[in-house]
């Protein structure tokens, strides 16, 4: 982290609310209980999850950099989603259904808003990971600055979607 041990408090609250997560989903499991993924349970969670990242972003980045990148995401995510719905570009022919909520050009803001931690945790996740893999043998020569933080960050939300896209469907959030 660059500003040293700034973004370790907000890191515990992730941590819990995660081992939280981990947990309740474990006992559904092993009481053979459907786990509850209604559009209240995906908002409180996403809430929650945008705490961690505010917090942890304007302590590590400050308030400017922080909107900034919230901002250009939010507008990114948003857009890749109206044209997807409305054109079928980026990730291909979709709709949401109405279970998401209010919705601006077929795009659900709370589908937009969640984009906001899945983004900001492949950030982390490169900026982690990058210098790592730019000291491997064989890879120093090309530009870790620029390759690896967008290949690690695409990754990272490519894992991402590909985990929530089956729930989501299953529950009737998109077609």
């Amino acid at each position: 982290m660059p500003n040293g041990d700034a973004g370790r408090r907000p890191f515990y609250y992730v941590a819990i609310l995660t081992l939280i997560s981990v947990t309740l989903i474990l006992l559904n499991v092993a009481l053979g209980m459907r786990i509850p993924f209604s559009v209240d349970f995906l908002l409180f969670y996403v809430l929650g999850l945008m705490v961690f990242v505010v917090w942890h972003a304007v302590l590590t980045k400050g308030w400017r950099r922080s909107l900034l990148m919230f901002g250009v995401s939010f507008v990114v995510a948003f857009t890749a989603e109206a044209l997807g719905v409305n054109f079928g570009l980026i990730f291909g022919k979709y709709y949401y259904s109405q279970v998401l909520g209010v919705q601006i050009f077929g795009v659900p803001l709370l589908a937009a808003l969640a984009w906001e931690p899945i983004v900001y945790a492949a950030f982390c996740i490169s900026d982690l990971v990058s210098p790592l893999v730019s000291g491997l043998p064989g890879v120093s020569g090309l530009k870790p600055s620029l390759i690896w933080p967008a290949v690690i960050g695409a990754l990272a939300t490519t894992a991402w979607d590909m985990m929530i896209d089956p729930i989501a469907v299953s529950q009737g959030w998109w077609v």
